[in-house]
Order: C-alpha cells, then structure tokens, then sequence
C-alpha cells in the first residue's frame, strides 16, 4: 500500500523567521516551528544546521550543548506532544578532548526518545581550524516507522562516496540540516541514488526532493516553512521494454494509479493510490523491473559477455 509521509522543513534565513540574536530566541523558533509541524499532522520535521548559534558569532565561540541538554529536552517533549519525527542539528561538546566539538544531527523519534545520532563527517577547513570540530566517521541511516531515513550535514555535500554509502544502506529518505541552500547537486544525488532529500537550512531555500530529482516544494526568502506529501513507496522505472504497458496500466487501473514519464531520461514512475493494490502487486500483474534491478541485470550480462569476450580472445 502506498506509504505517505508527510513532511514539513524550515529556513531560519527567511524573513517570517523573526530575530534570531540570541540562542534562547533561536530555540524557541525552533519549538515553534515543530509546533506548527505538530498541528499540521506531520510525520516528520526538519530543522537547519546550527540552528542555535546567533548569526555572525564567530566559529571559535559556536553556541554547544549536550544532545540530553535543554534543547533536545523541549524538542522531546513536543515530538510526544504532537507524535512527529525530529531531525535536529547542533553542536556537542567533547569533554574527552581539549576544546573538542561535534556536529550533530540526532534524530527524535514520535515519543521524545533518541533513535540516533550522526556526526558530520566532513567538517569544514574552518570548524576544524577554528571552532575545534571533530570528524565523524561514519555515514548512519536509521529505521523509522515510514523508511529508512539518512543524513548528511552541509558540506558533506562535496562527498559524492558519502551520498553513495546512504544508498547502499538503505536509505529511502535523506535529511540535509545545512547552513546554505546546497543547489544543483542535491537534485543530482537524489537521482543518481533513487531516494529523496529533505534539506533544512539557515539561508533561505530549504527543499524537498524526490526520487526523479524534481523540487517538490521550497521555503522562500518570505517563508520559512514548507509542507510535502511523499509517498515511499513511488518508484522509478527505466522505459526500456516496458514502453507499450503504460497505457495498459492507466487503462486498467484508472484513478487507482499515477504515471509520470520523463522524456529525455527516458525514465517513470509509478506510484499506487490504492491502498489493496500496493506496488509491489502492480509491478507483478505488469512485469515491471525497477530502475535498479533494471541496471543490476544489465550489469550482470555485461561482466557474461566481457568473460567470454576474455576466453575468446586467448590463444
């Protein structure tokens, strides 16, 4: 059956964000916003990197807390209150190293518990320089009750291996907390990985994305919020040898389904609306072969015809 998500994520950039000069006025936007979430039946909100820290405080004096600090105590409670996923980013001091910090994205789930922690694992030249930041290692995607959901933090942006690892991990979903909007190479890692991305940001366009890399909805230098229905069970599809069943499955299925097809990637989707016919059962009843399995079964044929290409060749 279709799994719809909804989700709502913010740009504390944006003008209807209010004064943001002090970490206290910067909290109580944040609880706000997930409020605002709450009542509009989300599943999921996303808040923007360093979301705490006033602008223009300089990297050596960034606010930090703990992750079991006030802040994750008042996003807690709220996640209960309004049973929604958070995904919020802060820094994390180090007491085990001399100055030492972590940027954090941590991950509330709808009963104010902590389902995980990730930690930026490529920092920038200045936070490592200048405010202490500590490389995490490892990329993490976690288990939800609608997805697998993973994260990446502002300049992660520049790893195309990082975004690779949260594919192969599973994820379905990621979340982007970033200080900037981020651009082109979101839209392009959505594609190229075939999940969507959720970017929250301290500038002014914070995105959702789906798996085509088509923007769904964007914040705005006016607004801060932004609202989208996501259905995790859409999938893509590659036109090859499935060109003259398309027709047939809007014939047959009518209203029950939604068929998108993009003509110079030469790709669709399609997405179930009919909760007894997941589509799992359309792709059987039609012989559809996902993009993925799609691109494994060339893969495979290739490698058996460059091996007898090999065995040939020998004297």
């Amino acid at each position: 059956m279709p799994r719809n998500i909804r989700i709502l994520t913010t740009a504390f950039g944006s003008a209807g964000s209010g004064p943001r000069d002090t970490v206290e006025r910067n909290r109580e936007l944040a609880c706000r916003l997930v409020g605002v979430a709450g009542r509009q039946s989300a599943d999921l909100v996303c808040l923007p990197e360093d979301f705490l820290t006033p602008p223009g405080t300089p990297l050596a004096a960034i606010h930090t807390e703990p992750v079991d600090g006030s802040t994750f105590d008042a996003l807690a409670r709220l996640a209960r209150r309004h049973s929604v996923w958070i995904v919020a980013c802060w820094y994390v001091p180090r007491p085990d190293i001399d100055g030492g910090i972590e940027n954090s994205a941590v991950v509330i789930d709808r009963t104010g518990a902590l389902a995980a922690r990730y930690v930026k694992v490529h920092p920038t030249i200045g936070e490592c320089r200048e405010a202490g930041s500590v490389p995490g290692r490892d990329a993490v995607v976690v288990d939800t009750d609608f997805g697998r959901l993973g994260l990446a933090i502002c300049y992660d942006i520049g790893w195309p291996e990082h975004w690779a690892e949260l594919a192969r991990l599973g994820a379905e979903l990621v979340v982007w907390p970033s200080a900037y909007d981020g651009g082109f190479p979101l839209r392009s890692y959505a594609w190229t990985h075939g999940y969507r991305i959720v970017s929250s940001v301290l500038s002014r366009n914070a995105k959702v994305i789906d798996i085509t890399g088509r923007i769904v909805t964007s914040t705005s230098r006016w607004h801060p919020l932004a609202a989208a229905t996501l259905d995790l069970e859409k999938e893509l599809f590659h036109v090859n040898y499935h060109e003259e069943k398309l027709v047939r499955i809007q014939e047959e299925m009518a209203e029950r389904v939604v068929v998108e097809t993009f003509d110079e990637e030469g790709v669709f989707t399609v997405q179930s609306l009919d909760p007894e016919c997941p589509l799992a059962t359309i792709k059987a009843r039609y012989g559809l072969e996902g993009f993925r399995d799609y691109h494994a079964r060339a893969e495979r044929l290739q490698e058996e015809h460059r091996s007898r290409a090999g065995a040939e060749a020998r004297p």
